[in-house]
């Protein structure tokens, strides 16, 4: 079956990038006229989505700006009865306890939060929408590689081929969370 799908991010660049290699999208970040740090986009997009049957929730967006836009999404979805698949995508930064002031941690935290919270409602019938937090470790993009040159990182391709394996999971499961590092 093919899926309308909506990304967020640069398809230009990274995992938005690599997904679009992979599967037809359409794709909201800056370089198609959104500022998903501001309200008024991220409720022009919520609204917007109610056209795809899949939503990725990719940008990583500072001051919890991703999880705020995850509930923008989502309510729009919920008040509209629509059925449909969120996916967000996060960190295995969500599962580390360094003792670091880093709101990065903090904020992917609650990402990963709010998707496993609102998911409980479609797996349990209360809405048709069905949430997958993905979890990724370091990818493979020019500015990982260049802050953390000691790293393995993950290809990016790979990490997109697993969020087109989840968009295409069978109809009667959810997968809530799917959480991968690259072997150091």
């Amino acid at each position: 079956m093919a899926f309308k799908i909506l990304v967020t991010g640069n398809p230009n660049y990274g995992l938005a990038e690599a997904f679009g290699k992979i599967e037809t999208a359409d794709f909201a970040s800056r370089a198609t006229g959104y500022d998903l740090s501001k309200k008024d986009d991220q409720i022009r997009l919520a609204e917007l989505s109610l056209g795809y049957d899949v939503f990725v929730n990719n940008s990583a967006l500072n001051d919890f700006n991703q999880t705020r836009l995850l509930y923008r999404v989502w309510e729009m979805w919920k008040e509209n009865n629509h059925a449909g698949r969120i996916i967000s995508i996060g960190s295995t930064i969500d599962w580390s306890r360094r003792g670091r002031a880093w709101m990065y941690s903090v904020e992917k935290k609650a990402l990963m939060d709010a998707s496993l919270e609102l998911g409980t409602l479609g797996t349990w019938g209360e809405t048709q929408i069905r949430m997958t937090y993905l979890s990724l470790g370091s990818l493979n993009t020019p500015k990982v590689a260049a802050k953390h040159p000691e790293r393995k990182l993950m290809d990016v391709g790979q990490a997109a081929g697993y969020i087109s394996w989840v968009i295409n999971s069978p109809p009667e499961i959810n997968i809530n969370i799917l959480h991968l590092d690259p072997m150091q």
